[in-house]
């Protein structure tokens, strides 16, 4: 089982360099609550980028420096791709060793303008708010994401429940 502690080098390296990220996912749930989620394994941390191809590039740079590997939907970065190759990939996967970060610069189901306003800082990292961080899974699988509350005592915000409802009938 990997540790938070193993992957903040990177993630301060990020920070000191002027990249402008938050963190998201169950990684940033457990940085919220350490002691409910102590035995739920950290499989990776999952980055939400301010979304701008300057600021991606600047994640990769760091990353590349650092030794890790990224790539996009599986295939290798290439410092060729445009802007225009990248948008409607959503993500890249930086990976070193048993580490790997998810960055995330396409999220059309979040306000990034709002999420920069209502950044929390929890031990130095910058972490989405947490009403956003269950948001998000309600929206990926909304049993999964209440089965996962309840197993470890947690309370799914009921603002999170109608927003993703919200969302989700805006699709139909």
């Amino acid at each position: 089982m990997t540790t938070r502690q193993a992957y903040l080098p990177t993630l301060e390296a990020l920070l000191k360099i002027g990249v402008h990220y938050q963190l998201m996912g169950t990684g940033a749930l457990k940085l919220y609550h350490p002691a409910a989620l102590a035995s739920d394994p950290l499989h990776e941390f999952d980055a939400l980028l301010y979304p701008t191809h300057d600021n991606l590039l600047k994640l990769i740079h760091c990353l590349l420096e650092r030794g890790w590997s990224i790539t996009s939907w599986g295939e290798p970065w290439d410092p060729t791709w445009t802007e225009a190759h990248l948008k409607g990939r959503w993500y890249v996967r930086a990976r070193q060793g048993d580490l790997q970060i998810d960055a995330t610069y396409e999220c059309p189901f979040l306000n990034m303008d709002d999420l920069r306003e209502n950044v929390e800082w929890i031990d130095g990292l910058p972490v989405c708010p947490e009403e956003d961080l269950w948001y998000l899974k309600l929206l990926k699988d909304w049993g999964e994401c209440l089965t996962y509350a309840e197993q470890y005592g947690l309370a799914v915000p009921d603002t999170a429940k109608q927003r993703a409802q919200t969302y989700k009938a805006s699709q139909l």
